[in-house]
């Protein structure tokens, strides 16, 4: 395979060996005498107009000679086949050495055989015999052609399979390929025209040809940017619909959970129902914590009923009055403190009610004053 890759490249770069620059000049020559005399009809120059009415009869005469026909044929056939060489190219660069590879190899260069032959023979003055073989050299080009289509479908094929095994085979990609995929359908179709309209000669075998050249090269570039592109936007979109609930119901539970979990100040009993015509000690304790980032000081107050006595102070308040205790603290952030002292409940009758406020925690916090309350508490007399 790499010696035949070898041998038509080097045919290919030696480029044409007839030279078509006469049937070129012909050609612009006739398209400006054509412009000239669409400018002299306008200008209602009818003697000029006329002039070049005949002049482009004999230009257009020497067109339909054999040896100029075979000069449009070979410059086609040679333009196209650079084409061809360049895309298979692209198109076996993910298939070295398989028979698909090597067979289309074989038919390029047996085109270029062909091509040769056609040379020599305009060479030689047979233009006949030269336009005959340059006819065999472009039908064996469709269908050297058709067949590398079979190659670029399978390299879709394997772009999808490696996309998914990537786990980036996005609408979008898949998309692309299947869009790549119609295109070398009609690419194979127009071919298979392309060389039964060579066979016959028509007037639109040219044209149908290079439209199935469109096809291939619009389905590779389709192919190249469903493996390289960066991710679609709707792909990013896709991700984020579904990630970023996720994270926002994740976040609000530990934005919650913290809220809820960490309070500022909280205040127990530990007891909540006494008996009734029974003097009873009851346990106040009060837990405090600093849910700033940074030191504070902080000033808690607590305060009874009058029908309470305060009894035993675990932790001594740096000021009261009677009922009425006041704590000093500082806080290092995350910090917790607890605040602890017991109370009498005198002996009451059943159903008296009993109820305690919330205890206070307040500090400064630059020039504004944060206070935060425990919830109240009740005791039942029972």
């Amino acid at each position: 395979m790499l010696a035949i890759s070898v041998i038509l490249a080097s045919l290919l770069s030696v480029g044409a060996v007839v030279d078509t620059s006469e049937y070129t000049q012909l050609q612009t020559t006739i398209a400006q005498k054509e412009a000239e005399l669409e400018q002299a009809n306008v200008n209602a120059q009818f003697g000029t107009a006329y002039s070049l009415h005949e002049e482009l009869k004999t230009l257009r005469a020497q067109l339909t000679g054999p040896r100029m026909e075979y000069l449009k044929e070979y410059k086609y056939v040679q333009e196209f086949m650079t084409k061809v060489q360049d895309l298979f190219n692209e198109v076996v660069r993910d298939f070295s050495g398989s028979d698909l590879a090597v067979e289309k190899e074989a038919s390029m260069a047996a085109v270029q055989e062909l091509m040769a032959q056609s040379e020599q023979a305009y060479n030689e003055g047979d233009y006949a015999a030269a336009k005959t073989v340059i006819y065999d050299a472009r039908v064996k080009l469709a269908s050297a052609y058709s067949s590398s289509v079979v190659l670029a479908t399978e390299r879709i094929s394997r772009a999808e399979q490696k996309l998914k095994d990537a786990n980036f085979l996005s609408p979008s990609r898949r998309a692309m390929l299947d869009e790549a995929r119609g295109l070398l359908n009609e690419a194979r179709t127009l071919f298979e025209r392309c060389r039964e309209s060579w066979l016959s000669q028509a007037q639109d075998a040219n044209k149908v040809c290079r439209s199935a050249y469109d096809k291939v090269t619009e389905a590779l570039e389709l192919i190249d940017r469903a493996i390289e592109s960066p991710e679609p936007v709707e792909d990013i979109l896709r991700w984020a619909l579904l990630i970023v609930p996720i994270v926002l119901v994740v976040g609000l539970v530990l934005f919650f959970y913290r809220k809820l979990g960490e309070v500022a100040i909280t205040a127990s009993l530990s007891r909540i129902e006494v008996a009734a015509h029974k003097r009873t000690e009851v346990r106040r304790t009060i837990v405090v914590s600093n849910l700033e980032k940074k030191q504070i000081s902080a000033t808690i107050a607590d305060s009874l009923p009058k029908a309470l006595k305060v009894s035993t102070l675990y932790t001594e308040p740096q000021e009261q009055e009677g009922n009425k205790l006041y704590w000093s603290v500082k806080l290092e952030p995350q910090e917790r403190k607890e605040i602890s002292y017991t109370f009498i409940v005198p002996a009451l009758e059943a159903g008296w009610p009993i109820k305690i406020s919330p205890a206070v925690m307040i500090y400064k916090k630059g020039k504004d004053v944060k206070k935060f309350s425990s919830e109240e508490a009740a005791i039942k007399v029972i």
